[in-house]
């Protein structure tokens, strides 16, 4: 009996532009999460975007996180996710 083992399959992407073109590329629902490693618990600074299904909800989330005021999140890549 074999085992499966899924990997997650993302592109790490620092602009709105690169985050669409690679949501375009995984398919949709996609996933937009910090790369900040110094944050343990991303969801408590709402680091993570779930269920992104569209082009127009993937410009939004990454919108949101550009205009947030927690420098942690302002000055790093993200990877979006599928």
């Amino acid at each position: 009996m074999g085992v499966i083992v899924q990997t997650l399959v993302y592109h790490q992407v620092d602009s709105e532009q690169q985050a669409c073109d690679a949501a375009d590329k995984l398919g949709y629902p996609v996933v937009l999460k910090t790369a900040q490693h110094t944050i343990l618990h991303k969801t408590d600074v709402d680091g993570v975007k779930l269920r992104l299904d569209s082009v127009d909800g993937v410009r939004d989330a990454y919108s949101a996180r550009s205009e947030e005021h927690t420098s942690e999140l302002q000055s790093q890549a993200y990877p979006v996710c599928r």
